[in-house]
């Protein structure tokens, strides 16, 4: 038989459990032992829980049961006997999938016979240790039992899910790129910046427009780290796979000049994703994450464990219908191994803007723009060429704490693949030693890095989360997206809307011409919300307006960069991965999902009163949802009796105006992988 009799940990020892074997008479004591079995209850990246509840029954009869809390290893401690018996171990945790083992012990060997967590829970981690367990006066046959509960939210094939991060979502290209230089200013050990676009005349910080170029160059990209002490390494996106003419494209001489530095290394990195090929996610073996775990004893042998796989579903890629578009779009930096950068955002002109998105804005100019060009950019006049770039939305956000160590690994893995296979840029490169981030708490937010990246890494931690998201979706699920066709989980959002009546989907992205090669897919995803979910389906664009351009040209569309999933104000997804099936399968992304009621519930609301700034200020998404729909169809309808030059003219209310898809595409037969 099995008895608990106590909870030790490496910070205290628990208080031993109360058993009723004890009343009948059987109990094990350590003089009639037999074997000795510790059950380690972690999450599925072989971390300690922060809370857990562990219930053992007998026959249907709970015999013990323990509540912990707390971030040390904590070790529920069992003595067996010489009887048989069958066990069911019950185990939860909040945002975790509960488990129930069942555990069949024949008087000298443990076996767990099934490992249950209910439909869609996906399989958990589970793994035994056989060895010597030392008691008191005894030693005794030993077995360490490991069980990793999956997690709710979260990837269970991505990188750990971590506790302890102080976490800012920053609005636009304005509040984030002068976080960033702020940060870069500070920096004295190293700083890792990966980026699709490079434009070495990038201004991170633009307070005065009309300063000549020798004045605002300190501000630029390559200026800010060119003054930085700190070893710079970048990696730049490669057009057109590993080797191709366009090679130059990304990149620019005052980068390039650069390749002999020691301090300020950088190389080019292509993706060569093509042709046809199986989208499938791999199973993880929890046994190498209990081996890395503070539980672990390396003198212990291990069973073979049985993998853990996805539950994202596989299908058939095809990407022949046009070039190789497949590219390495991941956007983020660290700095110091302590802060990240998460987001959308390129070091290109396009990828600057205020949260006011005005039609003629100076400072989004390019940084060669002329002094006669930045005049004519500040005000408007009917005829006028509104500013080029145009107004822009897009997110980044800054993580400090131990999450930041994810962000390293993923440039790290990168990096030395690079000098391994000896890509174009590496001749004189070293793989990078290990550059562990600082893991101490910094907040209480927890983070989870995620990444798309194709062979030869195969990760794909970023759609098993979003899988998730949708599937725990119960109120809303809002997307703001330069993309809006991922039919790899148009399935699941249906089933999941089709389940919960109330559940609101709000689409906020950009127009498509019928020359773009995703107009036909981005025409069936709208399709097939609509004419399902016409009252519940929200589908938007963004523009901001400018009365100086006349009647008919005072609105001007606001480009959507961004990459935002925000689900029933608790979950939180923004990097660089594309709501299309392309951002979750073969082109490097990176995210950062975040689950916190309190930040992701702030950060919606800003979201919103930024685009609409009269949204109540109310978390009940059946009372928002209806107002920025409401806002939308408002403004679309002062648009049209604006052009009526016997009208009084109205302006708009915010951003939002109803977007209307496609209705003929050019190039109809591209494939839902390839854009």
């Amino acid at each position: 038989m099995l008895l608990f009799v106590g909870a030790t940990s490496s910070a205290a020892c628990a208080s031993p459990f109360e058993d009723d074997a004890d009343s009948a008479g059987d109990s094990v004591s350590e003089a009639t032992a037999a074997a000795v079995v510790d059950l380690h209850v972690l999450d599925i990246w072989a971390q300690p829980l922060e809370r857990k509840t562990v219930i053992v029954k007998r026959d249907g009869r709970p015999i013990t049961a323990a509540t912990q809390q707390g971030d040390s290893p904590e070790t529920l401690r069992v003595l067996l006997g010489t009887d048989p018996g069958t066990y069911a171990v019950d185990i939860g945790s909040p945002d975790h999938v509960s488990l129930t083992l069942t555990v069949a012990y024949d008087g000298t060997n443990l076996e767990v016979r099934e490992a249950s967590t209910g439909p869609d829970g996906g399989r958990a981690g589970v793994s035994i240790a056989h060895g010597r367990k030392a008691l008191r006066t005894r030693t005794l046959p030993g077995h360490d039992l490991f069980v990793g509960l999956r997690h709710e939210w979260f990837s269970a094939q991505g990188r750990p899910a971590r506790r302890g991060n102080a976490v800012k979502l920053l609005m636009n290209g304005d509040e984030a790129w002068r976080n960033v230089h702020d940060r870069l200013l500070e920096a004295r050990s190293s700083v890792l910046a990966s980026t699709w676009w490079w434009d070495s005349t990038f201004e991170l910080v633009r307070d005065n427009p009309f300063l000549a170029e020798r004045h605002r160059e300190k501000n630029t990209i390559l200026a800010t780290l060119e003054a930085s002490p700190a070893q710079k390494r970048v990696l730049v996106g490669q057009f057109l796979g590993s080797v191709s003419l366009a090679s130059w494209m990304s990149s620019d001489a005052g980068l390039r000049k650069h390749a002999n530095d020691p301090n300020f290394l950088f190389m080019r990195e292509g993706n060569d994703s093509r042709g046809r090929f199986r989208f499938e996610v791999p199973p993880v073996s929890f046994n190498e994450r209990v081996k890395k775990s503070a539980s672990y004893d390396p003198s212990a042998a291990l069973d073979t464990d049985v993998p853990i796989p996805s539950t994202v579903p596989s299908h058939d890629v095809e990407l022949t219908s046009l070039v190789d578009l497949a590219s390495v779009h991941q956007k983020f930096s660290v700095v110091d191994g302590t802060t990240a950068y998460i987001g959308g955002m390129n070091l290109r002109a396009t990828d600057w803007d205020t949260s006011e998105h005005k039609a003629f804005e100076p400072r989004r100019l390019e940084f060669d723009a002329t002094a006669a060009e930045r005049e004519a950019a500040k005000q408007g006049c009917e005829g006028c060429t509104p500013t080029d770039p145009g107004p822009r939305k897009d997110y980044m956000l800054r993580i400090d704490g131990p999450s930041v160590a994810d962000a390293i690994d993923v440039f790290e893995r990168r990096w030395n693949n690079l000098v391994a296979t000896r890509a174009a840029d590496s001749a004189g490169r070293a793989p990078m030693g290990e550059l562990d981030g600082d893991r101490r708490p910094k907040g209480g937010v927890t983070v989870q890095v995620t990444a798309t990246m194709p062979a030869p890494y195969h990760e794909y931690a970023i759609a098993e989360t979003w899988f998730n998201a949708v599937r725990k979706a119960e109120r809303f699920i809002y997307i703001e997206d330069q993309y809006f066709r991922m039919p790899m989980l148009h399935d699941e959002l249906a089933r999941r809307m089709d389940e919960r009546s109330e559940l609101k989907l709000v689409v906020v992205t950009k127009p498509v011409t019928m020359s773009d090669p995703g107009c036909n897919q981005t025409r069936k995803a709208h399709a097939f919300f609509a004419q399902r979910y016409s009252d519940r389906f929200a589908y938007l664009m963004l523009n901001t307006y400018d009365p100086s351009l006349g009647r008919s040209d005072a609105y001007v569309p606001i480009d959507v960069h961004a990459k935002m999933l925000v689900v029933d104000d608790v979950f939180m997804s923004v990097g660089s991965a594309n709501k299309n099936n392309r951002g979750l399968v073969y082109e490097h992304e990176l995210n950062a999902a975040v689950l916190d009621r309190g930040f992701v519930t702030a950060s919606r609301r800003r979201m919103l009163a930024s685009l609409a700034p009269d949204v109540p200020d109310t978390d009940d998404a059946n009372v928002w949802f209806a107002h920025i729909r409401g806002v939308a169809q408002e403004n679309a309808r002062r648009q049209l009796a604006n052009k009526d030059p016997q009208r009084a003219i109205q302006a708009p209310n915010g951003f939002y105006y109803p977007l209307a898809a496609p209705t003929r595409c050019l190039l109809a037969t591209v494939g839902p992988d390839t854009t």
